[in-house]
């Protein structure tokens, strides 16, 4: 991509947004699984092989727990993909707008709720809110990925890496690199999740609000400044 190409990109397809809704998902998930009965509210691929296993052994209840976030996940995105359909791009509040705001919205009640809450409730709530964020946020400039699992980034920043030493084109590499920044930053937010979930507790999730605040603000100002440019070459 060239620099106009990238002048053209949505605030939320930019890489600090990226970054910072990677970084997000791996905090989030290191948090309801150290404070809400080992359940992961983004990484859906670990509740099914739980449910699995709970399942084969008998353990009914556990496994509901873990069909719960299942199915909130999916209907997630069944509603996110419907809204996308409805919200028109060319205004501030779009759909990336609407799903951060929700995000830190139920973060914040989430983080009030003391612990003898039901665990169930904590992770249905944010595995539909994560369904949304993955929904929404899908791609860096031009490279696709996802922000809340790391799987599919691994396989592409691979992918990407032995078509670079075969071409030696310059865009294999700007992927991969790309894709290896988000990889990072998912490690990285788990790491600060598990640090501050064992510090405080229900309580971590306020500064999982903070990051998203932080991205939330710099879409918006970022939107609101192109649709004024818009208007006044207009």
């Amino acid at each position: 991509m060239n620099k106009k190409q990238k002048a053209m990109t949505p605030p939320h397809k930019t890489l600090h947004i990226g970054l910072i809704m990677a970084a997000s998902g791996g905090f989030i998930d290191a948090y309801t699984y150290i404070t809400r009965g080992g359940v992961f509210a983004f990484a859906q691929t670990g509740n099914i092989i739980f449910m699995g296993i709970n399942l084969t052994e008998g353990n009914f209840v556990t496994c509901l727990m873990y069909a719960v976030p299942i199915a909130a996940y999916f209907v997630g995105v069944f509603i996110t993909d419907y809204l996308n359909t409805k919200i028109t791009r060319n205004r501030v509040v779009t759909i990336e707008v609407i799903t951060i705001a929700a995000e830190i919205l139920l973060l914040v009640l989430v983080g009030c709720m003391p612990a003898w809450v039901p665990n169930i409730i904590v992770t249905l709530a944010v595995s539909f809110l994560s369904a949304i964020q993955v929904q929404s946020f899908r791609a860096i400039y031009n490279t696709p990925y996802a922000c809340t699992m790391c799987t599919g980034n691994l396989r592409s920043s691979a992918e990407r890496l032995r078509k670079y030493f075969s071409t030696k084109e310059k865009e294999h590499f700007t992927h991969f690199l790309r894709y290896t920044a988000i990889n990072t930053a998912f490690f990285t937010g788990a790491a600060v999740g598990t640090f501050f979930s064992n510090l405080i507790h229900e309580k971590a999730a306020f500064v999982v609000c903070l990051m998203l605040s932080s991205s939330l603000f710099m879409i918006v100002t970022t939107r609101r400044k192109k649709i004024n440019l818009s208007h006044f070459e207009k």
